[in-house]
C-alpha cells in the first residue's frame, strides 16, 4: 500500500484559524506575538553595501563591531583598521604568536598573515 493511498489528505479538512480574543497579546501586537520591525535600517552616513572592500571611513568610525555587517567587519580587519578577535596563532616572521586584539593586515593588503578562507 502506498502512502498516498494510506493517508488521503482530502479527507482531512483544515479549518480557518479562529480570531484572537479581545485584549489578547495577539490582538494587541500582531498575529505572531511580536511587533513587526523593519528589516533594514537606513544609514545616511555610509552606504550599506556588503560586497567588496569596506571604506576606510567606515572602518575608523565609532560603530561597534556588532553594528557592522560580517563582510564589512572582516574587510576592516583584513585592512588592519580594526582589532582582530581570534584565538588562532599565526607564524609571523619566525615566531608563532597570537593576533588577538592586534591590528594586523592580511596578505591581500600587504601584511604578514597568510591568505586562507577563515582569515
Amino acid at each position: 500500500m502506498r502512502a498516498s493511498e494510506f493517508l488521503n489528505e482530502d479527507n482531512f479538512g483544515v479549518g480557518k484559524k479562529r480570531p484572537a480574543r479581545p485584549g489578547s497579546r495577539e490582538d494587541q501586537v500582531g498575529p505572531r506575538g511580536h511587533k513587526p520591525e523593519t528589516q533594514y535600517s537606513v544609514d545616511e552616513e555610509f552606504e550599506i553595501d556588503e560586497a567588496g572592500k569596506a571604506p576606510k571611513k567606515l572602518c575608523l568610525s565609532k560603530k561597534t563591531d556588532g553594528e557592522l555587517g560580517a563582510s564589512q567587519l572582516s574587510s576592516c580587519q583584513a585592512q588592519g583598521l580594526r582589532k582582530r578577535n581570534t584565538k588562532r596563532k599565526f607564524r609571523i616572521g619566525k615566531k608563532v604568536q597570537s593576533i588577538d586584539g592586534k591590528y594586523v593586515r592580511s596578505a591581500d593588503y600587504g601584511g604578514p598573515l597568510p591568505k586562507w578562507k577563515g582569515n
